[in-house]
């Protein structure tokens, strides 16, 4: 009986370690082109790239992207990256809208441990969730 339960703390770590990976986010950093860019016209994802230590370009915000612990797709943003202008053209309802197909990158898919290698957010609408700091886009 003693060493049923010298065993139980032990068999409780392990069954929480287990239960806390499952429920942790894998979580990339990048810079995201929204809206009307250089490269193009309206509303949604223009472009994406892994953060490199430098500060995103003027047309580039700065965002997480990863899967949530349900294994859905994400990109985050905090209100303090963004412009008070791109803030009302792209966040001010709690539908964001992709207006065309963006492919994201491979090196920010392996970065982020997706099972594919090639991830696709199609045209449409996207529920964001909204805090006091941060805005997030859920695509699955």
């Amino acid at each position: 009986m003693k060493k049923v339960f010298a065993l139980s703390p032990l068999l409780f770590l392990l069954f929480a370690w287990n239960d806390w990976q499952a429920n942790t986010e894998t979580i990339a950093d990048t810079h995201v082109g929204i809206g009307r860019t250089g490269t193009c016209d309206g509303r949604g994802i223009c472009s994406m790239s892994l953060q490199s230590g430098q500060a995103p370009a003027a047309t580039e915000s700065r965002a997480s992207l990863g899967f949530d612990p349900e294994g859905a797709l994400f990109l985050e943003f905090k209100y303090a990256d963004l412009s008070n202008a791109l803030i009302s053209s792209q966040f001010s309802t709690d539908l964001f809208q992709v207006e065309s197909d963006f492919t994201i990158p491979g090196s920010v898919l392996r970065t982020i441990q997706a099972k594919d290698t090639v991830r696709t957010i199609q045209a449409g609408f996207y529920p964001m969730l909204k805090t006091g700091q941060t805005v997030r886009v859920v695509f699955d």
